[in-house]
């Protein structure tokens, strides 16, 4: 299948509701940086969240400045180590996201590029409003087929 068929078939899929399909189509790499990147932010938030902890070593305007954005970024990781990337929950979020809420009426692929392993499918969604949105979807050539991702 060439990329542009393998993007208008995810895209079916999700706006459809069958998501398990649509994942088909992502790369395995893709998800296995998913999962790597939501452990990552875990650990650095603990890490974060330990440092502020300790004692405050200086009392000046500019170190409490940094301590309070500090926190709001340990607040910001929290949140995103609560998404649990990777997971059946986070892939539908992103894929509705991709679908604008499973509210899209035609599917079209106006273009694609193909460079070696890497593809790039451009993309004109019309939504239920008649509204149209232009997007495009990165393409990976592993093991004699393309995947999203």
């Amino acid at each position: 299948m060439e990329p542009k068929e393998i993007v208008l078939a995810a895209y079916q899929a999700a706006n459809n509701g069958q998501y398990a399909k649509a994942n088909g189509c992502l790369s395995p790499e893709f998800r296995k940086e998913l999962t790597r990147t939501q452990s990552l932010g875990v650990a650095a938030g603990r890490s974060l969240r330990r440092n502020l902890l300790k004692p405050e070593s200086r009392r000046s305007d500019a170190a409490a400045h940094c301590r309070k954005m500090l926190r709001e970024i340990s607040e910001c990781m929290k949140t995103i180590a609560d998404m649990k990337l990777g997971s059946a929950k986070s892939l539908k979020a992103l894929w509705n996201m991709a679908t604008r809420n499973r509210n899209l009426v035609k599917i079209e692929a106006t273009r694609q590029v193909i460079r070696n392993s890497r593809a790039r499918v451009y993309l004109r969604l019309t939504l239920r409003d008649g509204s149209v949105v232009k997007d495009s979807e990165p393409l990976v050539f592993l093991r004699g087929k393309w995947f999203l991702g």
